[in-house]
């Protein structure tokens, strides 16, 4: 329960962040960025597929159910708007169409954030869940042997594991340019975290 609402926490403190301070241009550059990063890590072609899977999605979850131009409609009603958010009837922008500009490119980069992640994320499972057989086979000669579980070791993982499942919520949404390694490197930290905290779970559990 403390785990979900520290992740709804975060959630609403970024996300009033972003409508507050975020500018789109900024936001734009940083996807620009981060499009580079994962060519040079990752290739170009498999770059074009994530960006694409994540443009598509987008399109198919926020534009085509109408939600993109319902936000628009709600807050600045003011004529026809392209994909940008753009009024193309030559009205000025006003200070929430700012907003909205701004927060729909996060949102688009979150998408393009999720599909990096859904990329790694079936070799972070191969990590995984031999992690936690691994551990859990320690515990038990552990408890076979009467070998020492360490309190300590177990308290420092379950609360990495803690933040590490919070990591993915924050990964989403910060404000600045991320490299495409995070994610496998979140995989390793929490494939560490498992394996400490199932080898050092008390023997009575």
């Amino acid at each position: 329960m403390k785990t979900i609402l520290v992740v709804l926490l975060v959630l609403v403190l970024e996300t009033f962040a972003v409508m507050l301070f975020t500018h789109r241009e900024r936001v734009v550059a940083q996807i620009q960025e981060e499009y580079r990063q994962t060519i040079n890590v990752m290739g170009e072609q498999n770059a074009e597929l994530i960006y694409a899977s994540a443009d598509a999605n987008f399109r198919s979850m926020i534009v085509d159910t109408g939600i993109f131009r319902e936000s628009y409609r709600m807050f600045v009603p003011d004529g026809k708007r392209d994909m940008d958010g753009i009024n193309v009837m030559g009205r000025g922008i006003t200070w929430f169409e700012e907003r909205l500009n701004a927060f729909w490119a996060v949102v688009f980069r979150s998408f393009q954030r999720l599909s990096l992640f859904n990329t790694w994320l079936p070799y972070a499972l191969l990590l995984l869940v031999p992690a936690a057989v691994d551990g859990w086979e320690q515990r038990a000669i552990k408890r076979d042997t009467f070998g020492y579980t360490s309190p300590f070791r177990y308290a420092i993982a379950y609360y990495g594991i803690v933040l590490l499942l919070v990591f993915p919520v924050v990964y989403f949404l910060l404000p600045f340019p991320l490299s495409p390694l995070l994610p496998p490197m979140w995989a390793l930290v929490a494939t560490a975290a498992i394996v400490t905290m199932a080898a050092n779970t008390q023997k009575h559990l």
